[in-house]
C-alpha cells in the first residue's frame, strides 16, 4: 500500500462561545473573543509535532480513494472535555479536492456521482476512527485574573486532515 502523506493545515479553533449552563458552557462556539482571551486552549501531549507524528502513524487511507487516486479533506469538530477526553466528534465538512478524471469519464454520469459522493464519507470515517482511539488531551482551561486560579472547561475544536497521494 502507498504510504499516506498526511498533511495537517494546524489545528483551528472555532472562536468564541456560546451562552449554556454554567458548568456546561462550550468555549470555542461563537464569536465572543473578550471572554477567549482568559482560556488556555487544550494540547495534544507532546505538542503539534506529536500530534502529527500519531496523524501520520495512525491514518489509513481509504483504499477506494487511493484506487481512484482520490485526495481530499475533511474537517473534524470535536469537544475536548474537562478531563481531556473527545466528545461529540463528527466530520462538520469533508470534500473530494481531486480524483482521476480519466479512470472516472468511463463511468456513467451516476456512477460518477456515486464515487465522488462516497469517497468524501470515506475520508470523514476515517477521521472519525482516529479521533475515537487518540489519547486524552490536556484539557482547556479558564484563567480568573482576579485570583490567578484557573480551572478545566470544555472546548470545541476543529481539526482538518489533508489526504493527499505522494507524487
Amino acid at each position: 500500500m502507498k504510504k499516506l502523506l498526511l498533511l495537517l493545515l494546524l489545528a483551528t479553533l472555532s472562536l468564541g462561545m456560546q451562552a449554556q449552563e454554567a458548568d456546561d458552557h462550550i468555549y470555542g462556539k461563537g464569536v465572543n473573543l473578550e471572554e477567549m482571551k482568559n482560556i488556555e486552549m487544550p494540547k495534544y501531549p507532546g505538542g503539534l509535532d506529536a500530534l502529527m507524528a500519531f496523524l501520520r502513524k495512525t491514518v489509513k487511507y481509504p483504499s477506494e480513494a487511493e484506487k481512484w487516486k482520490a485526495e481530499g479533506r475533511v474537517i473534524m469538530s470535536f469537544v475536548v472535555e474537562k478531563d481531556g477526553s473527545l466528545s461529540d466528534i463528527i466530520a462538520s465538512d469533508c470534500k473530494l479536492t481531486s480524483i482521476n478524471q480519466g479512470k472516472l469519464d468511463k463511468l456513467t454520469l451516476n456512477e460518477q456521482q456515486v464515487i465522488k459522493e462516497r469517497i468524501p464519507k470515506l475520508f470523514a470515517k476515517e477521521g472519525y476512527r482516529v479521533l475515537r482511539i487518540m489519547q486524552k488531551l490536556e484539557p482547556g482551561y479558564l484563567k480568573d485574573e482576579a485570583t490567578g486560579t484557573k480551572s478545566p472547561v470544555r472546548v470545541k475544536y476543529n481539526l482538518p486532515i489533508t489526504f493527499r497521494i505522494p507524487k
